[in-house]
């Protein structure tokens, strides 16, 4: 299944849910906010499942001074 990732086509698996796409990425849940077609995904909807040609958008929080 395609989907886009940060502005990139990326290949996933079939019934794959966000939670499971960070996971495979070794992103912390705790430390991003996603957009999924422009919407913000909250925690409890991490486990929705993600269909052809989602959009996401995966932000990290930086530190520095």
């Amino acid at each position: 299944m395609k989907i886009k990732l940060n502005g990139k086509e990326y290949e996933t698996s079939k019934n794959i849910t966000i939670l499971d796409l960070i996971k495979e990425k070794n992103i912390s849940k705790d430390q991003v906010v996603i957009l999924k077609n422009g919407d913000i995904v909250f925690k409890e909807d991490l486990e929705m499942n993600l269909i052809e040609n989602d959009e996401l958008e995966i932000l990290r929080f930086v530190s520095g001074g």
